[in-house]
């Protein structure tokens, strides 16, 4: 799976009150004079990534810790019960 970025908005966050970048399908290159935000562009894109990526670790490590998955984890217990069950019966 690949994950594309195509458009990065930050508002309030360095010098930037409300910008909009869309990126190139292939390939986007920042230029600018020292001062103009390429660093706080490619900070707010990593702490992106970073922020994706330890949501993603929290959900591996423990899958049921958000609303969605208890249904989740109390069908597996069922399962896991109805199992024991039968194992005993027969």
């Amino acid at each position: 799976m690949t994950t594309k970025l195509t458009k990065l908005k930050l508002e309030n966050i360095g010098g930037f009150k409300d910008f909009e970048l869309n990126f190139h399908e292939n390939l986007t290159v920042l230029i600018g004079r020292n001062g103009t935000g390429k660093t706080t562009i490619l900070k707010s894109i990593a702490l992106l990534f970073e922020m994706a990526l330890e949501t993603l670790l929290e959900f591996v490590n423990n899958p049921y810790s958000n609303q969605e998955n208890r249904q989740a984890k109390k069908l597996a217990e069922a399962k896991d019960l109805i199992e024991e069950l039968q194992t005993e019966i027969g």
